[in-house]
């Protein structure tokens, strides 16, 4: 980052806007990779709460796979349906994990660059 491309904290409207350009361009990044991936898992999946969901419904049918799978070992077509449940379930995971990190970071890095301004934390989002 340039020095003219620095982002003031000293107006908190101007930080506000400056941070949700560069999401909205995190949030563009990473909804072309979700929609290259030759799977359908992330297809139209950009919120974390679709994924949340998402992610839970997985957990749930991986949880019944399993059972089935500790049921009648011998079924190859419940085995393979488990495994691939259990690796979807991995990548939601993995990507959540991922949203994870983007949201600390950002909180960390406003902390850091802004922590001489007077704004609540609450009034972040």
């Amino acid at each position: 980052m340039t020095q003219s491309e620095r982002i003031s904290c000293k107006d908190y409207n101007v930080f506000k806007q400056s941070l949700k350009n560069l999401r909205r361009l995190d949030d563009l990044i990473v909804q072309k990779l979700n929609t290259t991936i030759p799977t359908d898992t992330f297809k139209n999946q950009c919120s974390i709460e679709k994924k949340r969901e998402l992610c839970e419904s997985f957990r749930i049918k991986v949880n019944e796979l399993r059972t089935q799978k500790l049921e009648d070992r011998d079924n190859d077509d419940v085995v393979e349906a488990y495994q691939s449940s259990l690796q979807k379930l991995r990548m939601l995971k993995s990507d959540l994990a991922a949203e994870q990190v983007v949201q600390e970071r950002s909180i960390k890095v406003w902390s850091q660059r802004c922590s001489s301004t007077e704004v609540l934390h609450n009034s972040f989002g």
